[in-house]
């Protein structure tokens, strides 16, 4: 009911769909009744001429069945009645708790119009110098992008850019793994976007501001986000999301890209890109889960709206390719082959562990898997201690079930 209160046109959607199904019984019913009596009237003019005539076997056949298809017609109609009450008490029902709700439904509908016109009169007293704009369109950034120089990229004999497989998030990376990046390491998922379908050069999208419903006193609830100036002018390793599979692209460096553009023109799919960046908008800080779920149930969407509507902005990321470190890849693609090897591995001897169990046998296949299994992710998912040398270690990078709201486009950097 919660639901329903919070949504008042799936209650009217449900009302009609019951409707139609009670409109569709009563046509059935129509129907059964017409062949009813028209049989009935086949079986009077066959019962009549066996009155007055002496009729064959073949005859009496006949009457046989048309009376066992009367049989059937009946029972089809008792059943059609049946479900025609039936559909009859649960459309009143249901057309009872919608008039209930309507008060209900229509004071919740109020409620969120008074939030989202709270919100839009917030933002503008966020907005604050931008100081030295590109004061560039999206179209020229994106024609700036494809006139920059770029590196080849060189991979394995395979070609193949894949070093997570079948999976949207990469996991925690080793030190070995981060001491061999130059920078940092960038993944932001979905809301990536090359530049053309042959360029090496893509560029992400950013919120320009971060909304806390439930703010500090004294703090406003939209603050300017800083996660896209701390990139530019850096480097860091990108990886995307490509078929399921997280790829390697190579080192990119960060550029300052427009602001205050617009998610109507960033893709087709203007709602999507809308409720991705929304989510990245969030920024509340509660620490009981129930309630931070309970606001995101509540203000995502809002959010998503002043987005789709254009009233939120965002900011561009350029990503220009100047390089492919080799060491890195090499690290990457290695685990992913003995990952993939120890899985064939794995595949095949837990069959012939379960015809042991089976004979009864011993096996010690599990506490092997097991052990091999520990030893690879030792391997690939060092602990949290920082890389030496000073580089990020995994303790910086964030888990992508560390903090409610983090998904597909979740940043790493140091």
């Amino acid at each position: 009911m919660a639901d329903l209160a919070l949504k008042p046109e799936i209650a009217s959607e449900f009302v009609r769909f019951l409707d139609a199904q009670l409109k569709e019984a009563r046509e059935q019913l129509q129907r059964s009744t017409d062949d009813n009596v028209a049989l009935r009237r086949e079986f009077e003019a066959f019962r009549s001429d066996a009155g007055t005539a002496s009729h064959g076997s073949a005859e009496r056949s006949e009457i046989e069945n048309l009376r066992a298809e009367v049989s059937r017609l009946r029972k089809e109609l008792e059943d059609a009645q049946e479900s025609t009450r039936g559909h009859q008490a649960e459309a009143s029902t249901w057309r009872t708790r919608y008039e209930q709700l309507k008060p209900q439904l229509a004071k919740s509908a109020a409620h969120t119009a008074q939030i989202l016109e709270k919100m839009r009169e917030e933002l503008p007293a966020a907005t604050t110098p931008h100081g030295s704009s590109t004061g560039q369109t999206l179209i020229q950034f994106r024609a700036l992008l494809h006139t920059l120089p770029s590196v080849a990229a060189s991979a394995s004999p395979s070609g193949s850019k894949v070093v997570f497989h079948g999976t949207k998030l990469p996991p925690l990376l080793s030190k070995a793994t981060l001491k061999a990046c130059t920078g940092g390491v960038c993944f932001f998922g979905h809301l990536l976007e090359w530049v053309a379908a042959s360029s090496q050069h893509a560029y992400t999208i950013f919120p320009e501001y971060r909304y806390n419903p439930k703010p500090s006193e004294g703090e406003p609830t939209w603050t300017a986000a800083t996660d896209c100036d701390s990139l530019v002018g850096q480097q860091r390793e990108l990886f995307y999301v490509d078929a399921g599979n997280i790829c390697y692209a190579g080192t990119f460096l960060c550029h300052a890209g427009p602001r205050s553009v617009k998610a109507a023109v960033l893709a087709v799919d203007t709602e999507s890109v809308a409720q991705a960046v929304a989510r990245k908008t969030f920024n509340v800080n509660i620490k009981s889960s129930q309630s931070r779920q309970a606001k995101a149930k509540t203000y995502m969407p809002l959010l998503a709206d002043l987005y789709a509507e254009g009233t939120a902005t965002v900011r561009i990321l350029g990503l220009q390719r100047v390089g492919f470190n080799k060491k890195l890849f090499e690290i990457l693609r290695k685990a992913h082959d003995q990952r993939d090897r120890r899985c064939s591995e794995s595949a095949s001897t837990s069959t012939l562990s379960d015809m042991l169990v089976e004979t009864g046998t011993p096996s010690t296949h599990a506490s092997q898997s097991g052990r091999r299994k520990r030893d690879w992710f030792d391997e690939i998912w060092d602990d949290g201690e920082e890389t030496e040398g000073g580089g990020p270690g995994p303790s910086k990078v964030p888990r992508p079930d560390e903090d409610e709201g983090n998904d597909s486009m979740t940043m790493w950097r140091a």
